[in-house]
C-alpha cells in the first residue's frame, strides 16, 4: 500500500460543513467505473453523509500490484449524493477528487476491482463488484462472470536485475536512473524507479509480466532494454552511448585551420624575403658592370 504520507492531487468543492455524518458505511456504493477516461462515481444511498478522509481508494483490489491512494480531508459524500473520484490518468474537469497517477490504472476489459478501504488499509468498507456487477452475476451464456481474461500472473512476483555499463569501457556507471514500466494485464500499467549502486547494478522484484526498462546517467544518451519475468528471475544489461563532446571537436577544427593559415602567411613571407634578396643581388651586379 502507499504511505500514509501520499496526498491526492486536488479535490473540489468538498467540506464537512455541518453535514451529519455517518459511523455506518453501508449506504456506499461504486454508481460508476469508467476505465476510459479513468475514474469513478460514488454514492451514498444513507440518510446521512460520510466522511471519507483518511480512506483509501483501491484501484485494484485484490492484487499484487499497489494501487491504492488515501483520500484527502473533506472527501464527504453527502446523503443520496455522488462523489466522482478520478486517478490523475485523465482529465476528468467535473472530478470532486483527483489522485496524482499519470499512467492508467482501471483495465478497459472490466477485470479491475475497485474497493474503499476503511484507515487500517486493510478492512473492506465496499467493491465494485458488490456494486456494478450484473443482478445475476452471470455472464450471457449463464455461467460466471468471473473467467480468465489473462494468463499472465501478476500475484507472482520475481527479481529483476538490471546492470548498466559504460558502452565503450565497460565499466559500471552508478547513479543511472532506472525506469521500468509494468505491463499489466489489460491496458494498464504500473512502474518502478531505482538506481544503480556503485557497481552499476539496481534490483527491484516485480510482477511476472513484460516490462519496458529505460536507463539515463549524465554523460550519456539514453538505453532501454525489455524483460520478461513469466518465466522467472531476469537479469539484463544495458550498454549506455558516452555523449559526444561536438563542441571541443570544432575547437580543434578551428586550431588546426588557424595553425595552416599561419604557415601559409610565414610561408609567403619567406618568399617575399627571398625575392628581395634577389633584386638586391642584380643591383649589385649592375654597379659592378658599370665600375
Amino acid at each position: 500500500m502507499i504511505g500514509a504520507g501520499a496526498a491526492a492531487l486536488g479535490i473540489a468543492g468538498l467540506g464537512a460543513g455541518s453535514t451529519v455524518i455517518a459511523s455506518d458505511h453501508s449506504g456506499l456504493a461504486f454508481a460508476e467505473v469508467n476505465a476510459e477516461d479513468e475514474y469513478v462515481v460514488i454514492e451514498n444511498t444513507g440518510d446521512e453523509g460520510f466522511d471519507l478522509s483518511g480512506y483509501w481508494m483501491e484501484f485494484e483490489h485484490g492484487q499484487n500490484v499497489s494501487q491504492a491512494r488515501e483520500f484527502p480531508d473533506g472527501a464527504v459524500v453527502e446523503a443520496g449524493e455522488t462523489l466522482t473520484v478520478a486517478s490523475g490518468a485523465e482529465d476528468v474537469d467535473d472530478a470532486d477528487v483527483t489522485f496524482d497517477y499519470d499512467r492508467g490504472v482501471i483495465n478497459n476489459d472490466g477485470s479491475d476491482t475497485m474497493a474503499i478501504l476503511e484507515p487500517d488499509e486493510e478492512t473492506v468498507v465496499v467493491t465494485s463488484d458488490e456494486s456494478t456487477s450484473d443482478e445475476s452475476g452471470e455472464g450471457d451464456d449463464g455461467e460466471s462472470g468471473d473467467e480468465e481474461t489473462d494468463d499472465r500472473n501478476v500475484e507472482e512476483e520475481n527479481t529483476i536485475t538490471i546492470t548498466v555499463v559504460d558502452e565503450e569501457t565497460g565499466d559500471p556507471i552508478e547513479g543511472a536512473e532506472v525506469t521500468g514500466v509494468i505491463h499489466l494485464p489489460g491496458p494498464a500499467e504500473d512502474y518502478f524507479e531505482i538506481e544503480t549502486n556503485s557497481e552499476g547494478v539496481a534490483e527491484t522484484t516485480s510482477p511476472a509480466v513484460y516490462h519496458e526498462i529505460e536507463v539515463s546517467a549524465d554523460g550519456y544518451y539514453d538505453g532501454n532494454a525489455t524483460a520478461d519475468l513469466e518465466e522467472g528471475d531476469k537479469s539484463v544489461t544495458v550498454e549506455l552511448q558516452p555523449e559526444s563532446d561536438d563542441g571541443d571537436d570544432e575547437e580543434s577544427d578551428e586550431t588546426d585551420s588557424s595553425d595552416e593559415t599561419d604557415d601559409t602567411g610565414s610561408e609567403g613571407s619567406g618568399d617575399g624575403d627571398e625575392t628581395d634578396e634577389d633584386d638586391g643581388t642584380e643591383e649589385e651586379n649592375a654597379a659592378d658592370e658599370d665600375c
